[in-house]
């Protein structure tokens, strides 16, 4: 059965800003690619009820259920908050946990790009003790969280100012939830044990440091990868 590839998008995106990669996949004979849009990625307000990690999470651990019951073994590719979804996810879906139940297919390779990685418990807000990081403004009357100079954080890169607002106009807004939900579950105890894990560093990345992404590289443990790579758009 050939490798299925699942990428799950970062906050204020959607599967469309990762065209050029699933171009580039293809173009490598990677066809069997998918990219559901989360729920959370939602382009106007009042903010639906399934604008939460939970339901993200439902969204990603479904499809991957849907390959992985097709007998695939499952590439996932993780940017942003997409690593908090991934990582939450993927309980028992993974191909070791599958093959213990006597199940076909399941995911054999995470890959984090720029992503987060947190353990299971936890928010991406828990090592602030609950306080909005710096370059996050939330507004509380309707429950969206906006990116400082979004220009700057996502498309540094991206000299032609043209093709940068392109990619803005996609944007859509992110809810609050997305930073302050925690987990349930994390994979990372089967990274080494049927389960391989592969970190690319964006030493480009202008809201997380080149030394907060290897330290969260870390907490995949030693049996992972790690990439740098010096370019960040993806």
């Amino acid at each position: 059965m050939d490798l299925a590839i699942v990428i799950v998008h970062g906050s204020w995106h959607v599967p469309q800003h990762y065209s050029l990669l699933i171009e580039a996949l293809n173009k490598k004979g990677f066809e069997n690619v998918h990219y559901p849009r989360l729920p959370s990625a939602v382009n106007a307000l009042p903010l639906p009820p399934t604008a939460t990690l939970a339901h993200d999470s439902l969204t990603i651990h479904q499809k991957v259920e849907s390959l992985a019951d097709a007998g695939h073994p499952i590439l996932i590719i993780m940017h942003s908050y997409g690593g908090v979804v991934g990582g939450n996810a993927l309980s028992d879906l993974l191909w070791p946990q599958r093959q213990a139940a006597n199940k076909l297919g399941g995911v054999v390779h995470l890959v984090y790009a720029a992503a987060f990685v947190i353990p299971g418990g936890t928010s991406l807000l828990t090592p602030f003790n609950g306080a909005m990081v710096p370059w996050l403004e939330e507004d509380t009357t309707n429950g969206t969280i906006e990116m400082l100079d979004p220009r700057r954080s996502h498309y540094s890169d991206i000299k032609d100012e043209a093709e940068a607002q392109k990619w803005l106009d996609m944007c859509v807004l992110c809810p609050v939830s997305a930073v302050r939900d925690e987990t349930t579950s994390d994979p990372y105890e089967f990274v080494g044990k049927g389960v391989d894990a592969t970190y690319l560093v964006c030493k480009g990345d202008c809201r997380l440091t080149t030394e907060a992404q290897e330290g969260m590289a870390m907490l995949l443990g030693d049996q992972r990868v790690m990439i740098l790579v010096s370019w960040r758009r993806l």
